[in-house]
């Protein structure tokens, strides 16, 4: 008899330890975690998550502004200089633009630290209409020179004020804007109103170089900001003497900080 009884409880202890922890039918419990389905889902939802959109600088194609052909040659021809050891001044300006303002600023730079320029414009002929000797490298022409006419074509060049510190630069075109087109210009101007920037932007559309950057500049001077210097920057790089301002204006544009 003992024998049977103790033959029955050596079979139940065996079966008791056959029976799977956390059920009796050897499913685990829904509490229970398997760590290689929690990593296969979480692989799965974030391989369901948007992609983020890579920061790309957006392209405007502003061509056009530059009016000369390649190759282009002027009709007017500017006498070289002597031999110097100063270096070439460059103009900060297309071969060939136009211009709305009668008064356009006019820029250039050069190698050394010279500063004393003789700025000389002339007419379509190359009849010298104005010249002056200017220190620094950026000159308004002012409202006492000889007037600029809407239709006129002029060619304005740079020296360093001593012939020993290089010759006369390249010359570059200045187109005066003329009617139809400047009477149009008036009228986009006038709805601006005193918005400065929607201003340059009619000039921007309009591909008038010497006013896009002069507004520009001013509203520059008066509130730096990077999106000005980005502009800027856009404009400058469509022309080959002034890619390298395009450089300087992205770099300064990288280390103002954003406005919100």
């Amino acid at each position: 008899m003992r024998g049977h009884i103790g033959a029955v409880l050596l079979i139940s202890f065996s079966l008791v330890g056959q029976t799977p922890p956390g059920g009796s039918n050897g499913t685990a419990q829904p509490n229970q975690t398997n760590p290689s389905n929690a990593v296969s889902a979480q692989t799965e939802s974030k391989s369901n998550e948007p992609a983020k959109p890579k920061l790309k600088r957006q392209y405007t194609d502003l061509s056009g502004f530059d009016l000369a052909p390649k190759h282009d040659t002027h009709t007017t021809q500017i006498g070289g200089g002597t031999r110097s050891f100063g270096g070439e001044t460059t103009l900060y300006a297309p071969h060939r633009a136009k211009s709305f303002d009668l008064h356009p600023q006019l820029s250039w730079t050069h190698p050394t630290k010279v500063q004393r320029f003789i700025v000389t414009v002339m007419d379509s002929s190359g009849a010298t209409i104005y010249q002056k000797e200017v220190i620094g490298r950026t000159f308004r022409y002012p409202d006492d020179a000889p007037a600029l006419h809407p239709g006129g074509t002029y060619v304005w060049t740079v020296q360093p004020g001593s012939s020993l510190m290089g010759p006369r630069s390249e010359p570059a075109e200045i187109l005066v804007v003329a009617d139809p087109e400047r009477s149009e210009l008036r009228d986009e101007l006038s709805k601006c109103g005193q918005d400065e920037l929607s201003q340059a932007e009619v000039f921007v559309e309009h591909r008038i170089w010497y006013d896009a950057i002069g507004k520009l500049s001013h509203l520059i001077e008066e509130r730096p900001s990077p999106d000005l210097y980005e502009r800027r920057a856009e404009i400058y790089e469509e022309v080959s003497n002034t890619t390298s301002l395009a450089a300087d204006d992205r770099s300064t544009a990288s280390q103002i900080p954003a406005q919100h």
